[in-house]
């Protein structure tokens, strides 16, 4: 995939992706219902049982700034759950990096949550994210800009490189029941 460039592209993390520059991010689509239409690239990975017609939406857009994501997590009509204290034990969004294409431990495993146990505000578990949060009938989403620093670059990339989508899905009383992700390897060398 290509994830568009935009240098200038200022983002306002209001949880609504109305930035002129998300009229240019590469769009994803992860929906069990649609394999393999939607199966852009590496290997679509559900671990866990959908129960309420899971799915999520992801936009993407690169800036000067950082790499900037949109996600909208439908959880079929279900309560966003933050019941644990490690974030993928609750309902989270996950980008892995892997800058230079070497199949090991991601360089990044960003977390962006709807909220934690312990607040109720959007969180991420890494340094100078900006986060935001919607909720909706269906569910939730999620806007951050998160800086290529968090993702192991140093300036923004020029060359392929390694990036994994994944939504963690919890329920009341159970933790993580259902994982969604697009596999590129890297969340694999992480496991391993």
């Amino acid at each position: 995939i290509e994830i568009p460039y935009v240098p200038e592209g200022k983002l306002v993390a209001d949880g609504v992706p109305d930035e002129a520059f998300w009229k240019n991010a590469f769009a994803l689509d992860m929906d069990e219902s649609k394999v393999p239409e939607w199966h852009y690239f590496g290997s679509h990975v559900v671990a866990g049982k959908r129960m309420n017609d899971e799915a999520a939406d992801f936009w993407a857009v690169a800036t000067d700034e950082g790499l900037a994501v949109f996600a909208l997590v439908d959880k079929g009509g279900q309560p966003v759950v933050a019941e644990r204290d490690n974030f993928y034990e609750c309902d989270a969004v996950e980008i892995f990096s892997d800058p230079g294409l070497g199949g090991k431990r991601p360089a990044g495993q960003i977390f962006l949550a709807y909220r934690t146990r312990t607040s109720n505000i959007p969180a991420s578990n890494a340094a100078g994210v900006r986060i935001s949060r919607a909720l909706n009938t269906g569910g939730y989403a999620i806007e951050a800009l998160i800086p290529w620093k968090a993702l192991g670059f140093d300036a923004v990339p020029t060359a392929p490189f390694g990036i994994e989508f994944q939504v963690d899905f919890s329920a009341p009383g159970a933790g993580r029941a259902l994982q969604m992700v697009y596999a590129t390897g890297t969340n694999d060398a992480r496991i391993s």
